[in-house]
C-alpha cells in the first residue's frame, strides 16, 4: 500500500492483507536483529489478535486522524512488536503463560502521553539510579537506539537491555506506590 493510498478503507481487511503481513514480518525480523535476546515469534501473533480485537470494537482504528500516514503506522506497529516481545519475555522469565491482551490494554499499545502524563512520568524517571535514569532517559526520551546507549555507558547491548527492563519496573512500581497509571 502506498502513502497516496493510505489510510485502508477496511482496517479489518487491511490487517488479514498479505500488505499488512508483510509489515509485521519484516517489523519483527528487524528488531529480531537487534534484540536478539527477544523471541518475536509471539510478538507477530499478538499484534495481529490485539488489532483483531481492537477493530471489532472500533472499526475505525485505523484512521488517518491517528496514523496521519503509513510510515506513523509502521512505527506503531514496531512499537507493539517490541512490546509484545517485551511482555513474552518478561512472563517467560517469571515461568507464566503468555495470555491474549485485551485490546484496552496499553501494554501492548503505546498511546501517546499527554503533557502532564509526560511530566508525571518524568518526574518518576528523575529518582531513578544511575545507569537506570540514563538509559531510560536516552531510550525512551532521546530515542536513542540501545546500541548507542550501550556504547556511550560501556556496556553491551544485553545488559543496557536489562538496565532499561528494570528501569521500566521501578518505574511501574513508583507509579504504583503513588497510585499514578
Amino acid at each position: 500500500m502506498s502513502e497516496a493510498q493510505w489510510p485502508p478503507k477496511d482496517g479489518r481487511s487491511y490487517i488479514h492483507s498479505e500488505d499488512f503481513g508483510k509489515l509485521v514480518v519484516d517489523e519483527a525480523v528487524r528488531l529480531g536483529c537487534i534484540y536478539q535476546n527477544l523471541d518475536l515469534a509471539d510478538s507477530v501473533a499478538t499484534t495481529f489478535q490485539w488489532l483483531n480485537s481492537k477493530l471489532n470494537e472500533n472499526r475505525n482504528f485505523i484512521s488517518r486522524k491517528r496514523f496521519p500516514s503509513r510510515s506513523a503506522f509502521r512505527a506503531y506497529i514496531r512499537q507493539m512488536i517490541y512490546n509484545s516481545g517485551v511482555r513474552a519475555y518478561r512472563f517467560r522469565e517469571k515461568h507464566l503463560d503468555l495470555t491474549a491482551v485485551p485490546p484496552d490494554d496499553s501494554v501492548i499499545d503505546s498511546p501517546s502521553a499527554s503533557l502532564q502524563q509526560k511530566e508525571e512520568l518524568l518526574k518518576l524517571v528523575n529518582q531513578l539510579e544511575e545507569p537506570h535514569k540514563t538509559v531510560i532517559t536516552r531510550y525512551f526520551f532521546d530515542e536513542d537506539p540501545l546500541h548507542l546507549i550501550a556504547t556511550c555507558l560501556d556496556l553491551d547491548e544485553n545488559q543496557t537491555q536489562e538496565i532499561y527492563e528494570e528501569a521500566v519496573d521501578e518505574v511501574r512500581r513508583l507509579a504504583k506506590k503513588l497510585n499514578l497509571r
